[in-house]
């Protein structure tokens, strides 16, 4: 199979789907480009140009984007810390994880998680009360 193959058949939309599938399933572990590209026996830059064409999202935006969604949730339905929760959705440092969180959010963590205005809301479908 060749890249072409991959890039303009159905072959391509079914390995990004097991690429999405994957990454649902281990955004809390440490995940690259690289490192997935390889486990679909591609390049990193085809991986990348596959996934935005099927996703309309860069591989390591969606991976960020699925860390916060889950990151919301643990906020909003634990009592976990924030240095738990980073940990929780594959951050090793709660700084850069607060940084990014406040970034995409509007919102530190801690004012995140007291805001009633979002934990009203919960649980939504899928969201299950957990313990860290």
């Amino acid at each position: 199979m060749t890249c072409a193959d991959i890039r303009h058949g159905e072959q391509g939309r079914e390995l990004v789907e097991q690429a999405v599938e994957h990454m649902k399933n281990h955004y809390m572990e440490p995940l690259t480009v690289a490192k997935l590209a390889g486990q679909y026996g591609l390049n990193s830059r085809q991986f990348a140009y596959l996934f935005q064409k099927y996703t309309g999202m860069a591989p390591l935006e969606y991976l960020i984007e699925l860390r916060m969604r889950r990151a919301r949730e643990l906020l909003c339905t634990t009592a976990c810390s924030i240095a738990e929760i980073s940990v929780c959705v594959g951050y090793s440092d709660p700084y850069y994880f607060s940084k990014l969180f406040k970034q995409r959010t509007g919102f530190c963590p801690s004012a995140y998680k007291l805001s009633p205005q979002y934990t009203a809301k919960l649980p939504w479908p899928g969201c299950k009360l957990i313990q860290c």
